[in-house]
C-alpha cells in the first residue's frame, strides 16, 4: 500500500495558549547531544522534546534532517526580514528562496517524492512553549505527532518558530500498524479547554468560541473506520457531549462541548467499524486535567449589589489610588517580564514585553487564559501577572460616567 503524494501544510496561531506540561512515559530515549552534526541547541531541545511526547503516545521518535534545518532557516530568515507571517513568500523580497513549500524544499536540497510538511508558530517564550502551542491544537498536532513523519528540521529565531517534516518516500510500503491517540493514556496536566486560536479554526463550523481540550485519534492507514464514534466519560461516569469531525483514515477530532473540569481524570473510548478487516474495534484510554492554576484568585462578590443611582454631575470613582475607568473590571500588576499581545483576526501577534512592576487597568476576562488590558491587547493570565476587582459597586458606579 503507497502512501498517497502531499504537501501538508499549517499555520499555528496560538501563540498566547498557556503550556501544557507533558507527562512521558518512562523510558530510554535516544537523546540527540550537541556534537551530532552541529545542530543549535534550539533544535536539540526541540527534538528531544518532540520525541518525549511521541515516546508517551508509542509512536517512532524522528530524527533531524540538515536539509530541513536549511528550509526551516531560510524561511524563518524571510518573515522576520519582511515582518511577515505565514507559508508564502513573495520573489523579490529578502531572503525569499522558493512561494511555496516544495519549492523551499527543493531550493535546500530536499527531494520531491517524500510527504512533506509545515507548521509555525509565533512565542518569544522559547522552543517548549511553541511545540506546547502546535499541540494544543488539532491540525498542527496532526503534523507533528504523525506516526508517518521520520524526519523534522526546525529554526527558531525568537519569533518565528518553524519547523519542517519529512516522511517516507512514495515507494516506501509503510503505514503505521497502530492506532495513537491524544492526549495519550496516562498523560497527566492536560489543558481543560481549546480557544480557537487556530487558522483554520476547527471550532468555527460548530458555531461556538470555546470548548473542551481537543481529543485525536489517529486511524492508522490499513485500516478503514466507519461510524467512528467517541464516549467521554467524567470520574462519576457521566457522559460529556461532544463534537466531532471524523476521517475514515488519520486523525478524527473530538471537542468537548465544554471546558473540562481542572484536576480530573477523564476515560475516553474510540467505537468504529473497521471496513477493511470487517470488524469492530474501540480502545479506551484515560488522561488527567492539570491542577487550576489560579486557586487564590478573588472570588467574585456574594452580594447583589443595588443599581446605582448615577450623581449629576459625574465623580470620579477612586480605587487603589487610581480613577476607576468605565468598563473597568480590575488591575493587573506585572510580577515578572511578560508578553503582550495584540489579538488581530482571531490569532494573537506579539506586540512588546511587560517589564515587572507595571500596573495596567484591566477591561476583559478572556476564558481562564487572559486578560485583556483594552484595544484589543492581552496578556497571559498566569502566574506572571496578579490581579486585583474592586467591589461591583465602585464598577456601577464608573460606568455611569460618559
Amino acid at each position: 500500500m503507497k502512501l498517497k503524494k502531499c504537501v501538508a501544510i499549517a499555520l499555528a496561531l496560538t501563540t498566547a495558549l498557556g503550556v501544557s506540561n507533558f507527562t512521558p512515559a518512562i523510558s530510554q530515549p535516544n537523546k540527540v547531544e550537541a556534537a551530532e552534526n552541529a545542530f543549535t541547541k534550539d533544535q536539540i531541545d526541540s527534538l528531544n522534546y518532540l520525541n518525549s511526547i511521541r515516546r508517551a503516545m508509542g509512536i517512532p521518535e524522528v530524527k533531524l534532517n540538515p536539509l530541513l534545518n536549511k528550509a526551516s532557516a531560510n524561511h524563518a530568515n524571510y518573515l522576520k526580514l519582511n515582518h511577515e507571517s505565514g507559508h508564502r513568500e513573495e520573489a523579490g523580497k529578502p531572503g525569499y528562496t522558493g512561494s511555496g513549500l516544495l519549492e523551499r524544499m527543493l531550493a535546500a536540497g530536499m527531494t520531491d517524492n517524500v510527504s512533506l510538511g509545515e507548521v509555525i508558530a509565533y512565542s518569544p517564550r522559547g522552543v517548549k512553549v511553541n511545540i506546547d502551542q502546535l499541540v494544543n491544537t488539532a491540525y498542527h498536532r496532526s503534523i507533528i505527532l504523525s506516526p508517518d513523519i521520520k524526519e523534522i528540521g526546525l529554526s527558531y529565531n525568537g519569533s518565528s518558530y518553524v519547523l519542517n517534516t519529512a516522511g517516507y518516500t512514495f515507494e516506501d510500503d509503510y503505514y503505521a500498524s497502530e492506532a495513537s491517540v491524544y492526549p495519550y493514556d496516562g498523560q497527566k496536566d492536560v489543558e481543560i479547554g481549546f480557544y480557537g486560536f487556530e487558522n483554520p479554526n476547527p471550532i468555527a463550523p460548530f458555531g461556538v468560541a470555546k470548548t473542551g481540550y481537543i481529543i485525536s485519534y489517529y486511524t492508522p492507514g490499513k485500516q478503514w473506520a466507519e461510524g467512528m464514534t467517541l464516549t467521554l466519560k467524567d470520574p462519576k461516569g457521566t457522559i460529556l457531549p461532544v463534537f466531532q469531525e471524523t476521517n475514515a483514515v488519520g486523525d478524527s477530532y473530538f471537542f468537548p462541548k465544554q471546558e473540562l473540569k481542572y484536576n480530573t481524570t477523564y476515560t475516553a473510548t474510540v467505537s468504529y467499524f473497521d471496513g477493511n478487516a470487517e470488524e469492530n474495534r474501540s480502545k479506551t484510554w484515560s488522561f488527567t486535567t492539570k491542577a487550576d492554576p489560579y486557586p487564590a484568585s478573588p472570588p467574585p462578590a456574594k452580594t447583589t449589589p443595588k443599581a446605582p443611582i448615577c450623581p449629576k454631575p459625574p465623580v470620579k470613582v477612586m480605587w487603589k489610588g487610581l480613577e476607576l475607568k468605565k468598563g473597568q473590571l480590575g488591575l493587573a500588576t506585572i510580577k515578572s517580564d511578560t508578553t503582550l499581545y495584540k489579538l488581530k483576526d482571531n490569532k494573537l501577534i506579539f506586540s512588546r514585553i511587560l517589564k515587572k512592576g507595571d500596573v495596567y487597568r484591566i477591561y476583559a476576562f478572556k476564558g481562564t487564559k487572559l486578560l485583556g488590558l483594552g484595544g484589543g491587547y492581552y496578556v497571559d493570565r498566569d502566574s506572571r501577572v496578579t490581579y486585583e476587582t474592586p467591589s461591583k459597586e465602585k464598577i456601577a458606579l464608573a460606568n455611569c460616567n460618559k
